[in-house]
């Protein structure tokens, strides 16, 4: 008994989840690619799908997805000789494969490895993203020259030290130099 309110059935639609279609279709072998940080990699499969390493053993190195944030379950394991690209599936995915930003990693690496190199003349951020974008245009669409010129700042920031204050500051930062008088 309900007052007499009439009750409206909610039509429940079935909740998309994005899903590969065939489930029967198992990665086998990976390659690996440059990650968005300095001297990492990314192992990526032959399905399309993204692995970052989460731990090794003396034998096999355990993977999982990229996409572990949007609670994916996918972990997998590889062998730890990196010359057979042998590749163990334990859990599946419950998602699609997504867009490959291969491109913009290898602009964001070719643009870290110029901010951190040693030249005779430094060079701005404008010209260092104008080199970077002749070698990777593609690129260029999902990176843009503001986030370039915030990752350099950052890079630039980390490689070099931070600027005393005063003397006092000088001296906490370089106790071995002493002043001889």
């Amino acid at each position: 008994f309900f007052n007499g309110l009439n009750i409206v059935q909610l039509q429940v639609q079935p909740m998309d989840v994005d899903v590969d279609e065939d489930d029967n279709v198992r990665p086998n072998s990976y390659i690996t690619i440059p990650s968005v940080h300095r001297k990492e990699q990314i192992i990526k499969d032959n399905l399309g799908h993204m692995y970052f390493k989460s731990k090794s053993t003396e034998r096999k190195i355990y993977v999982r997805c990229k996409e572990y944030k949007s609670r994916c379950p996918a972990i997998e394991s590889i062998s730890a000789n990196m010359n057979d690209n042998e590749f163990h599936i334990r859990k599946g995915h419950n998602h699609r494969v997504r867009t490959d930003d291969t491109p913009m990693r290898e602009l964001r690496n070719i643009l870290g490895e110029q901010c951190v190199a040693h030249s005779p003349t430094p060079y701005s951020a404008k010209v260092l993203y104008m080199q970077a974008i002749k070698n990777c245009p593609e690129g260029a669409y999902k990176y843009t020259y503001l986030q370039a010129t915030e990752r350099m700042r950052q890079i630039r920031k980390s490689i070099y030290s931070p600027t005393p204050r005063n003397l006092l500051h000088l001296h906490q930062l370089y106790p071995h130099i002493s002043s001889t008088t």
